[in-house]
């Protein structure tokens, strides 16, 4: 089972960018020893910008990693950086479909979930809903899907 300093050495030797996200702060911190689900979720889009697909397709094999072999706070981690991504590439201009398609089965449920929250919100009284009640149901949305890989849930 992985646990968050192999996957935080893992990042830092795959993705030694990390360290640009980054404040003053990274000087006294091994590159990456304070990543935060945003960190990597820059990165990636960064990645599919940039045009670097073998990078960007080892950033998700990562994160599926993450989510196949990672313990409990592993998943949630790389729930939150789905989440987090999710989020971020509906503002950029290449929208979220992209990144879809470097999706493993397990980040799939991930992303399913909230694009199925996305959905419902539209047109319905989810937009009525407070920004507490909204982040709450994506909260359990991602807490659900990252709570057992598919395989071991079956």
């Amino acid at each position: 089972m992985l646990h968050p300093l192999q996957v935080v050495r893992n990042l830092g030797r795959e993705f030694s960018q990390l360290g640009r996200y980054h404040e003053a702060e990274a000087e006294e911190k091994p590159a990456a020893s304070s990543l935060e689900a945003i960190d990597l979720a820059r990165l990636v889009t960064d990645l599919y910008e940039e045009g670097d697909d073998p990078a960007l397709r080892a950033a998700f094999a990562l994160l599926e990693g993450c989510l196949v072999d990672g313990d409990p706070a592993v998943r949630g981690w790389a729930g939150r950086t789905i989440e987090q991504l999710h989020d971020l590439a509906a503002w950029k201009p290449c929208g979220r479909e992209p990144f879809a398609e470097c999706l493993g089965e397990e980040s799939s449920r991930v992303w399913s979930a909230l694009n199925r929250i996305c959905r419902a919100s539209v047109g319905s009284d989810f937009h009525d809903a407070s920004v507490f009640e909204a982040e709450l149901a994506r909260w359990h949305a991602v807490r659900e899907a990252v709570r057992l890989p598919a395989r071991v849930a079956a």
